[in-house]
């Protein structure tokens, strides 16, 4: 059961990080990033990206039972949630003016919050998908390190004419 849902969580942002388009985004103000940024530590957006690097990394560490403790460590101290959160920063200048942000973060509660709200469904949803291609990044070297030092994922059948390595560079 745990395998499964490894495979499947590893599977679901598998698909979502090769489907994504790469778009081309305005520049940001110093500024406006600023109050970005801001806004995501008064929101506990940084929670929520500590969150998903948690996650995958737990799935890894199912998926390489044998990978010693040490290499779990070093990639935790490897991956910088700061990254994901710098890519989330398009997604917030795209849809709100830096007076809205402003406003947020003085005050969660007036017109510029309800706004903000409004615009809320579709950022996270962005941002879930950058999530997804920003962790892929990482997930495909992490498999690529530990195949190369031989360490083999939880459950892995020799590969054979009836068995199929879905494991991602495989």
């Amino acid at each position: 059961m745990k395998r499964n849902l490894c495979i499947g969580v590893l599977s679901f942002i598998a698909f979502f990080a090769f489907s994504l388009s790469t778009g081309h985004a305005q520049p940001v103000s110093r500024e406006k990033k600023t109050v970005i940024l801001k806004l995501m530590r008064l929101t506990h957006s940084t929670k929520l990206a500590d969150e998903i690097k948690s996650r995958v990394i737990g799935a890894l560490k199912d998926s390489f039972p044998d990978a010693p403790a040490d290499y779990w460590k070093k990639l935790e101290k490897r991956i910088d949630v700061r990254e994901l959160l710098n890519s989330f920063v398009p997604i917030y200048a795209e849809n709100l003016s830096l007076d809205d942000l402003k406003k947020l973060v003085a005050f969660y509660q007036t017109p510029a919050g309800q706004h903000y709200l409004a615009a809320r469904e579709k950022m996270v949803a962005a941002s879930m998908e950058r999530g997804k291609k920003w962790a892929m990044g990482w997930i495909v070297q992490v498999f690529k390190e530990l195949k190369a030092k031989g360490y083999k994922p939880k459950g892995k059948k020799p590969a054979g004419k009836n068995n199929i390595d879905n494991s991602p560079n495989s």
